[in-house]
């Protein structure tokens, strides 16, 4: 039987920042492949892949991503814990997910697989490749820390760049130029006066602009990340347009959708967390929900851990589901 805390150890072990998740790809499929899962690889690009599983006709994936924040932080373990750079975000999950599908398939539990992803951290490459590939996802449970808890419900993120043009002078003839940071902050200002339907939230988080205090500037950014509540049908991007007409250009960096799934019966033996305000693959996938081992509260953090018993706690829910959905 395979030790979880061992294979987390391996996981945690291997660095895979985003963008640099090769070896880790390697290791998972290697390892999957020894113990009889016969995984597939799915090309995402030179820096890793996805690695997809199946064990008869999924009715239910299990999916975690691979990849975690770039900082490190070395593997450490005691009585009661383990701590390490994605110890709970989410190798913890992924270490769950890989022996309960184990247990699983020696139990003849058949209909279900494990859909493991890069990128998660970064642009979402990974999920991206998934669904161009696979149409019509089954259910999906997405692995990332949630105390064990259900969550079915999850803001979106909207990601805003306003870009400013204008024309460079020298600042004692600014007649001769065209300020585009003056035209950013009227910019700025119309946005941070778009009314927010729900519980959505908005946020100016980098300007950038200028060269020299005595030049006109010639180019200036501004970046929003709008947080849409589930339920907000707001259409965001077009109220930006409208209200800034021809005054600055208007790019989207990222659009991922709130998500809400009822909670099917094969789950209801599991407490329900209420919606929360981060954002998961589970844009994507759209029909699933997100639960595993850990707490947001220690995720990317400097202190990131797992506890032993959780991580126990998990791979028997996850088994359990495997049964219920089979």
């Amino acid at each position: 039987m395979i030790n979880i805390f061992s294979l987390l150890k391996d996981l945690i072990t291997i660095p895979s920042p985003s963008e640099n998740e090769e070896e880790i790809c390697e290791f998972v499929f290697d390892f999957l492949e020894n113990e009889g899962l016969a995984p597939e690889k799915i090309p995402v690009d030179k820096n890793g892949f996805n690695i997809l599983v199946h064990i008869g006709q999924p009715k239910l994936y299990l999916a975690a991503h691979l990849d975690t924040v770039p900082t490190p932080l070395a593997f450490k373990e005691t009585p009661d814990e383990i701590i390490g750079r994605g110890a709970c975000d989410t190798k913890g999950s992924l270490a769950a997910m890989v022996v309960a599908a184990l247990e699983a398939k020696k139990q003849g539990i058949n209909n279900f697989g494990l859909l493991l992803t890069v990128g998660e951290e970064t642009h979402f490459r990974g999920a991206k490749k998934i669904v161009e590939i696979i149409k019509n996802l089954p259910f999906v449970i997405v692995g990332e820390p949630t105390n064990l808890e259900v969550v079915n419900s999850h803001f979106g993120i909207l990601g805003l760049k306003l870009i400013s043009r204008g024309k460079s002078a020298h600042s004692s003839q600014p007649w001769l130029g065209e300020n585009a940071i003056d035209k950013l902050l009227t910019a700025i200002s119309r946005v941070k006066k778009v009314t927010l339907e729900s519980a959505s939230t908005v946020n100016l988080g980098k300007i950038n602009g200028g060269t020299a205090s005595n030049i006109i500037p010639d180019l200036a950014e501004a970046k929003f990340s709008f947080r849409i509540a589930p339920g907000d049908t707001k259409n965001y991007i077009a109220t930006t347009v409208l209200k800034n007409g021809n005054l600055v250009q208007i790019e989207t960096s990222e659009n991922l959708k709130s998500v809400y799934t009822p909670i099917p019966k094969e789950l209801d033996f599991i407490k329900a967390k209420e919606t929360v305000r981060y954002c998961t693959e589970l844009s994507f996938f759209e029909k699933g929900v997100v639960l595993g081992p850990g707490d947001i509260q220690f995720a990317h953090s400097d202190h990131e851990k797992i506890t032993k018993n959780e991580l126990v706690e998990a791979k028997k829910i996850y088994l359990k589901i495997l049964r219920n959905f089979a």
